[in-house]
């Protein structure tokens, strides 16, 4: 155990001493492909994990006995949407549990409630310890909605005369919840990934916060510290201001998993150890686990994992020499790669999503743009733009992936870890797979 103990304390040592001795190191440098830890170091490391999630079991598992006992409780409303001429209210308790309640009251005779902060009166019906992880739900016995000052999220709205367009901007910088109709545009052109906040959003900003604060850096560093890895200090202060921007999302939960991932990566690349490696990808994620149990039962962790999974493929497999064709092929095949899986959650198909892949890569500019016009207050200006987009109307195909599908294909994707062809296999698998959803809409089309 002291061996093992040291190896772990090792590596810590190792992340500090880049910090302040690393000159002119490159990262390219064969220094950096060290792997993570040896085999048998991984026992020790699940040890830790195991005892972080009987900690963090245990902080849960007292929240849940409160939650049944308690009478009342205070927590923001995530979704509101109708149901049998009722309305059906998802919530978020301070604790992390997810509720759903219903208002006897029609849809239509409600003001929006979300993300307001309420109060119910009431009790939590019978509801296991598991299903918690997931949602219970909450008898509701009478509602308040507590009194909030003007916030972020009225100020976005009252840049833009079009509510839709303000309800865009506020789902794009502060993850509000989509209006149903920007929602089936958004499964029609497949810009879930986009408009939800999540780590392309942080790659986004962090490139933008780069390209601002490298240039200040280099006057400062030949001047006063030329010792000092520029690339270590930007990227820290970078970290430094997602986790502040992590803090105004009050921890929403994709861009949340972004940034611990993110900084999982930091801490690799700097202490010299591989960072496109499997391995790091499964110890990102069980040590992210072994925090929150519910994020085994949360699609967006799921999705997220997965898709830093076939980029790591796509990192070890494709090769090219032309960047724009890299570029391409990187967005198509993550493209392709992800629908089995993304369509064991969501059936819906368009062959209009494909605008996906250049939205994507416009988006890198269009995000940082429109952030600063908000900030500014001109969020409004550019509002023309977008309107015509708005009232596009897209039919919708729908094909759930089948359960032992979906186990060939990750099994077929794990096995590509390995083998070279089975990758190849694996893309031509995603091809026939689009292929099908395609012809099921175009047979959708003629009925």
């Amino acid at each position: 155990m002291k061996r093992h103990f040291k190896s772990t304390l090792d590596i810590c040592k190792s992340f500090l001493r880049y910090y302040w001795l690393f000159e002119s190191r490159h990262v390219k440098d064969t220094r950096f492909s060290l792997d993570i830890f040896s085999k048998r170091d991984y026992i020790f490391v699940f040890l830790v994990l195991s005892c972080i999630l009987c900690i963090t079991l245990s902080l849960k598992y007292k929240n849940y006995l409160a939650l049944q006992d308690t009478k009342r409780i205070e927590a923001k409303v995530i979704l509101q949407y109708p149901k049998d001429n009722k309305t059906i209210f998802k919530l978020k308790t301070k604790d992390g549990f997810n509720l759903y309640t219903i208002e006897h009251t029609p849809f239509e005779s409600l003001k929006d409630l979300r993300n307001k902060d309420v109060q119910i009166l009431g009790k939590a019906n019978k509801c296991s310890f598991l299903d918690s992880f997931k949602s219970c739900f909450f008898i509701n016995m009478g509602m308040a909605v507590m009194p909030t000052s003007f916030g972020l999220l009225d100020l976005v709205y009252a840049q833009h005369k079009n509510s839709l367009l303000g309800n865009l901007h506020a789902a794009l910088f502060l993850g509000d919840s989509l209006d149903p109709a920007l929602r089936h545009l958004s499964n029609s052109l497949g810009l879930a990934h986009i408009i939800a906040i999540s780590g392309f959003h942080l790659g986004v900003l962090s490139l933008m916060l780069y390209i601002f604060f490298m240039p200040i850096y280099r006057i400062f560093q030949a001047r006063f510290y030329p010792h000092r890895n520029a690339y270590f200090d930007i990227g820290a202060l970078i970290l430094a201001c997602m986790g502040g921007y992590l803090v105004l999302l009050d921890f929403q939960p994709s861009f949340f998993r972004a940034f611990l991932m993110a900084s999982f990566a930091f801490f690799l690349l700097f202490s010299g150890l591989k960072i496109v490696s499997f391995y790091s990808l499964m110890l990102c994620a069980l040590f992210a686990l072994s925090l929150d149990l519910s994020l085994a039962f949360n699609i967006g962790f799921l999705l997220s994992v997965a898709g830093v999974f076939y980029i790591f493929l796509f990192i070890k497999y494709v090769k090219t020499k032309s960047a724009f064709l890299t570029l391409v092929l990187f967005n198509l095949l993550l493209f392709l790669q992800m629908m089995p899986v993304v369509h064991y959650f969501f059936p819906y198909f368009s062959p209009f999503q494909l605008v996906s892949i250049p939205v994507g890569l416009a988006f890198v500019l269009f995000f940082p743009l429109s952030l600063f016009l908000h900030l500014v207050g001109l969020g409004g200006s550019i509002d023309s733009l977008l309107l015509p987009f708005l009232d596009m109307k897209f039919f919708l195909s729908e094909f759930y992936t089948p359960l032992s599908l979906l186990l060939a294909y990750l099994a077929l994707s794990f096995i590509s870890i390995f083998y070279k062809n089975a990758y190849y296999i694996l893309c031509v698998f995603t091809i026939c797979f689009y292929s099908f959803n395609l012809w099921v809409y175009v047979k959708s089309l003629t009925l």
